[in-house]
């Protein structure tokens, strides 16, 4: 805020009054660099924490959408960091301390994932104390990162100056802020004020020369960023995670999509794997193949889903009968079949109607002549949804029992401590979802991370 010299309050009637400047403070000089100075140095590359991702003192925007694994990756590059690993996801980072200040996800939640991260990795939680720091907001009342006042004016609040205090603490190269919709409390929609927060965030990073990660949601339109054009431009390094086009469809592809320091383009792919993230080049072939051939059998699940929806929008009937109404060649021309086969959606729909997503002989509407139309037809949400469970729990199964004989995936004796189970206390208490004694079931599959 600027400071002034003298100020007059006019009064107004009715109780109001308004304050008007009389005399501004002149403010300081420009600092301009010195150029005579530096034509003798060396100008310095700039450094990356994770090599062509994450570029030190600044501030990257990851955008994906959500269930797009930000929040895995993210502990998975902190985890990588402060175990002093050389790469993680065939990434080279620079170790270090890292932190990670989380608003959605609570203590349980977080340990969860910790958990599965560090055996994936191979490494120890306990080698990661006051190396890795974690920080749980869901249950901390706070006013985001900075807000605007009534004359918009854009002020640090009391979270920006802990998280300036906490990278000054404990030398993190890295801070995670998950995610940008707690943090940013103005108008996503108004340019001046997402240059103004991203212009916070990248002060606080050239003022600790730390990366900061900022995570953010797309939107529901499929665009890279929501709201203005000014989070796009006001970033000097931003990263998306994108679906891998036209291959395995559990696949997720992390790329750079403006990068003011490296040229934009992949930087690597994975996939989510037991709670945690791994190339599918670092699977045992037997592993990817059976998680291949679950993701595709998913994908042509919901394209005869699709397909099928589209027909009944249409008022015509499809059928699991070898006849003109077959539904697998019917649907394998349609645009909704997304390049799946007769072959393959016929598969799809002994699958659906095994689970009981969709019904044979159904009515789905009349004729003309008042005679009931009969045909698929997918159930109500409810048996849909526990059927779906189910399909997803069976394919989890087969890839466990795959995978189990593989050390090279999972390093079960990297496991620190038992899977975590009921509540566990912090800074703030108990997790604001307890999970109770029973702990998660093995098939448990993580919402938006």
């Amino acid at each position: 805020m600027s400071s002034y010299t003298d100020e007059e309050l006019i009064d107004l009637g009715l109780g109001g009054t308004l304050r008007r400047t009389m005399a501004k403070a002149p403010p300081g000089p420009l600092r301009t660099m010195d150029l005579a100075a530096l034509a003798g140095i060396e100008p310095a590359p700039v450094r990356f924490i994770v090599q062509g991702l994450l570029p030190a003192a600044e501030t990257t925007l990851l955008t994906a959408p959500g269930g797009g694994n930000k929040t895995t990756l993210s502990l998975m590059l902190g985890v990588a960091m402060a175990a002093r690993l050389e790469n993680v996801l065939g990434m080279a980072i620079e170790p270090g301390p890292a932190a990670y200040v989380g608003m959605e996800d609570s203590e349980q939640r977080l340990h969860w994932t910790l958990h599965h991260i560090c055996a994936g990795l191979g490494v120890s939680m306990l080698d990661l104390a006051g190396r890795l720091h974690v920080v749980s907001m869901r249950q901390v009342m706070h006013n985001g990162l900075a807000r605007f006042d009534h004359d918009g004016e854009l002020e640090p609040s009391d979270l920006y100056h802990q998280c300036e205090r906490l990278i000054e603490q404990t030398g993190s190269k890295l801070l995670v802020l998950d995610n940008l919709a707690h943090l940013f409390l103005g108008n996503e929609n108004d340019r001046m004020q997402a240059t103004r927060f991203l212009a916070a965030t990248n002060k606080l990073a050239s003022d600790t020369d730390a990366a900061i990660l900022l995570l953010a949601h797309t939107p529901k339109s499929g665009a890279d960023f929501s709201g203005s054009t000014g989070w796009q431009n006001a970033t000097r390094s931003h990263a998306s995670i994108e679906k891998e086009e036209g291959g395995d469809p559990e696949v997720r592809v992390l790329k750079v999509s403006k990068g003011n320091y490296v040229k934009p383009g992949e930087v690597t792919r994975f996939r989510w794997f037991d709670h945690y993230l791994v190339r599918p080049d670092d699977l045992p072939p037997d592993v990817a193949a059976t998680l291949a051939e679950a993701s595709r059998a998913t994908a042509a699940n919901e394209a005869f889903l699709r397909c099928l929806a589209a027909v009944t929008e249409q008022g015509r009937a499809a059928s699991d009968g070898r006849g003109p109404t077959y539904a697998p060649r019917m649907f394998a021309r349609m645009p909704e079949a997304k390049g799946f086969d007769d072959e393959d959606l016929a598969g799809a729909m002994e699958r659906l109607l095994h689970l009981g997503v969709i019904r044979a002989n159904e009515v789905i509407g009349k004729y003309a002549n008042r005679t009931a139309r009969r045909g698929l037809k997918r159930v109500e949400q409810g048996a849909q949804s526990t059927a779906q469970s189910t399909a997803q729990s069976s394919a989890q199964s087969s890839a466990q029992d795959a995978q189990s004989p593989s050390g090279e995936v999972h390093n079960e004796s990297a496991r620190s401590t038992p899977p975590p189970t009921g509540e566990i206390g912090g800074d703030y208490g108990p997790p604001s979802i307890p999970l109770g004694g029973e702990g998660r079931d093995a098939s448990w599959v993580p919402g938006d991370d």
